[in-house]
């Protein structure tokens, strides 16, 4: 969230390279891909001042063993909604955000910034 808050849109994009999984990147890994850039990640770039910082997790969904990605980018793991909360005044309920969990350990990754 914080890296959401940035101004500059590069900036934004290389900081939340490393908080995201990997089929939300380009093949070499050095930038989003376009759809992810053009909607997800835009709307959630202009959405994210109406969200509380820090962040207030209001529900967890825990999700079922699945696979995300595609191909280079499959992986097999748990996906979980964490539910964040909006500021005090600011109407709608809180949004979703997609967390992946690998299966055999690994950093989560954020897989879907929902209807941030």
């Amino acid at each position: 969230m914080t890296a959401l808050r940035l101004p500059d849109e590069a900036e934004r994009v290389r900081a939340v390279l490393p908080f995201v999984h990997k089929s939300l990147k380009t093949n070499d890994g050095k930038s989003l891909t376009r759809n992810v850039r053009q909607y997800s990640f835009q709307k959630a770039s202009q959405s994210v001042h109406l969200y509380s910082s820090p962040v207030v997790v209001t529900e967890v969904h825990k999700g079922k063993s699945l696979q995300v990605g595609y191909k280079q980018t499959a992986e097999r793991g748990r996906k979980d909604k964490y539910f964040v909360a909006k500021k005090d005044g600011k109407v709608g309920r809180p949004a979703p955000i997609h967390v992946f969990f690998p299966d055999g350990g690994g950093a989560p990754k954020v897989f879907d910034f929902g209807s941030l």
